[in-house]
């Protein structure tokens, strides 16, 4: 009597690399901006000549983007084989256009020779990629003793922040 052994042939499949078949949507940012990979297409590519469409990637910018950023990284890992590809972004720099102040301080009547007390104020910049954000940071520069000429609280600390803020 002769004894058959069962035995059982796998093909394994090796990842060979992978392609960002489509491009996100959007492929241009102001700073400060995360990046948005909608669109995006990732193919990996198997050692027996299949491929598919793989939605289980990373990618390397998940920080708010600045201008250091231009190149995108993206790894798709398969049994324990990792393959990357990469695409170009634009990032263009954000810039501080203007400023409003949204909410007087709570103190906003002085005597001529006090100083101005910023407490309670809001602050609001208004930037180069449309958005604006409450300031929350900001010093009064040249905060003299005020003046009899010194009749708009407003005026005068919307010029002393933003002189600060632009020349930054």
């Amino acid at each position: 009597e002769q004894k058959q052994d069962n035995i059982k042939t796998y093909t394994s499949k090796m990842l060979e690399s992978i392609e960002i078949t489509k491009l996100p949507t959007k492929l241009e940012y102001y700073e400060y901006e995360f990046l948005n990979l909608d669109g995006m297409e990732v193919t990996a590519f198997f050692s027996n000549n299949e491929s598919s469409i793989v939605t289980d990637y990373t990618y390397d910018l998940k920080d708010p983007l600045t201008t250091n950023y231009q190149t995108v990284n993206v790894y798709y890992t398969y049994e324990n084989i990792t393959k990357s590809d990469s695409f170009e972004i634009i990032v263009n720099k954000c810039e501080l256009e203007s400023i409003s102040i949204d909410h007087l301080p709570d103190k906003t009547e002085y005597l001529v020779g006090e100083f101005v007390d910023t407490a309670g104020i809001v602050v609001t910049g208004h930037f180069s990629n449309k958005t604006t954000k409450i300031i929350e940071n900001f010093t009064i520069i040249d905060n003299h003793a005020l003046t009899i000429n010194d009749n708009s609280i407003t005026s005068y600390l919307e010029a002393l922040v933003k002189d600060n803020l632009v020349g930054k």
